[in-house]
């Protein structure tokens, strides 16, 4: 992962108010609508599966511009986005959500992706973070990284006694 720098300043209180007293879309990591019947995805989808990920048990929150809180809150991303297409998400790990290894399927499906990731609160021992064989530590709310492969393994975990809320963010090219 690339640090391209600290943007602290775009964290309004009012967000990260509104990330933390509300849950979002809790959203389950399994989903096979997103995966079943691609054969890009078959590898990754058989390996959630024989871990036992599709039990129905495992849940994160998901925020996007249609998530209900979210709609009154004019948000623009802390990066000038040039032409391209993007989209955003947050995502909340309470204590005990976690994410299995996984790649996100619209990086496969999208030309040229780049993919953004921002912690908005400072990390603390127990936000796991890990793309591929690296493991990210030591972030400040703010810190903005750039994925090396945005098709990448990664995976996330919350074992802390505090939520921990990124940012996401792809941008790509048009067909």
């Amino acid at each position: 992962m690339k640090f391209l720098g600290n943007f602290k300043n775009w964290i309004t209180a009012e967000l990260l108010e509104t990330l933390l007293i509300n849950d979002g879309d809790l959203t389950p990591v399994y989903q096979p609508e997103k995966w079943r019947n691609n054969p890009d995805f078959d590898e990754a989808r058989i390996a959630v599966e024989k871990a036992g990920y599709p039990s129905g048990n495992h849940h994160f929150c998901q925020y996007t511009k249609e998530t209900e809180c979210l709609k009154n809150l004019d948000i623009q991303m802390p990066i000038p986005l040039e032409r391209k297409d993007h989209h955003w998400w947050f995502i909340k790990l309470n204590p005990g959500q976690m994410q299995p290894m996984h790649f996100d399927p619209h990086v496969k499906l999208t030309k040229n992706c780049i993919r953004y990731t921002m912690p908005l609160l400072d990390y603390q021992p127990g936000h796991v973070f890990v793309e591929d064989n690296f493991l990210l530590t030591d972030y400040k709310a703010g810190d903005l990284f750039e994925w090396d492969r945005p098709d990448s393994y990664h995976g996330v975990v919350n074992i802390s006694m505090n939520p921990r809320i990124t940012l996401q963010l792809s941008v790509y090219d048009s067909d």
